[in-house]
């Protein structure tokens, strides 16, 4: 593995250390439009992305202790977020036919599927729910 590759593997752990919570999502069915508006709400919700080929996600979860290879099919983004009602908050967000893009959701060490998202979206923030 060449240096850049070994520098994204490196950006992918790091990132997974300092937010815990990601989300992949599939983006090969969004254009220029859906992408603008992705990158700002992503702003508006504390929300870190980051595209990486599926072979450097695999290899960077792996040294994690996460299996992502059933769901690293595609072309993906990774959401990254210090709370994860904060990821939640902004999948919410998203137009109904792009959350047909979501895949499971890594928080804290454990997977959640996207079945269970409904349930999840419901919690309030880790900023909000002691107040």
């Amino acid at each position: 593995m060449n240096d850049q590759k070994k520098q994204i593997v490196k950006t992918i752990t790091k990132n997974y250390e300092q937010y815990k919570n990601i989300c992949l999502f599939e983006f090969d069915k969004l254009n220029s439009e859906d992408t603008v508006n992705l990158r700002k709400k992503k702003f508006a919700k504390n929300v870190k992305i980051m595209i990486a080929k599926n072979t450097l996600m695999k290899i960077a979860f792996n040294n994690i202790g996460l299996d992502i290879d059933s769901y690293s099919k595609g072309n993906n983004m990774m959401f990254f977020a210090k709370d994860p009602i904060a990821i939640f908050d902004f999948l919410k967000s998203l137009p109904k036919e792009l959350k047909n893009n979501l895949k499971p959701i890594v928080i804290t060490d454990s997977l959640v599927k996207t079945d269970d998202f409904t349930n999840l979206q419901k919690m309030k923030s880790t900023n909000t729910a002691f107040y």
